[in-house]
């Protein structure tokens, strides 16, 4: 993180592990995330979501393997729509299911502590009137549970 950054978490979700609804583990109801070990597999490029990045990689070393990437991507709706071609399966916020009429199988992994996180981060020293106004926003969002 930058030297000064003031970091809010907003709130975090689960993850879920995608692949192409033709794929042959796509109709797995005990789908786990060692059987992507020798998948190809579709990543976030790191410099653009470092934490996300390291959150999911982490999730594989933990399960025992490195994910053999063959594409990375800056933009989740690319991410999603290289699955939905066939080019490898991936890991993405739970989330995204709601956001894109694809064809992909999503597994939720709901029982794994990894969870994408959303944080707000600003410079104080920098904020002005229109920057608290709108941190007060969306904190206050927050914590009416709009954002949960």
């Amino acid at each position: 993180s930058a030297e000064g950054l003031d970091i809010r978490p907003l709130f975090a979700e689960t993850l879920s592990i995608i692949l192409p609804s033709t794929h042959p583990l796509a109709g797995s109801v005990d789908l786990r995330v060692a059987d992507l070990a020798e998948e190809p597999f579709i990543a976030f490029c790191r410099e653009c979501a470092p934490g996300l990045f390291d959150t999911i990689i982490g999730l594989c070393n933990r399960k025992g393997f490195s994910p053999r990437i063959v594409h990375e991507s800056s933009q989740i709706n690319s991410v999603v729509r290289l699955v939905e071609s066939g080019l490898g399966s991936s890991i993405v916020p739970t989330s995204v299911k709601y956001g894109y009429d694809v064809r992909v199988c999503f597994h939720e992994l709901d029982d794994c502590p990894e969870r994408a996180e959303l944080a707000l981060a600003h410079l104080p020293d920098r904020a002005t009137p229109t920057t608290e106004r709108v941190i007060a926003l969306v904190m206050g969002l927050k914590d009416n549970q709009a954002l949960a």
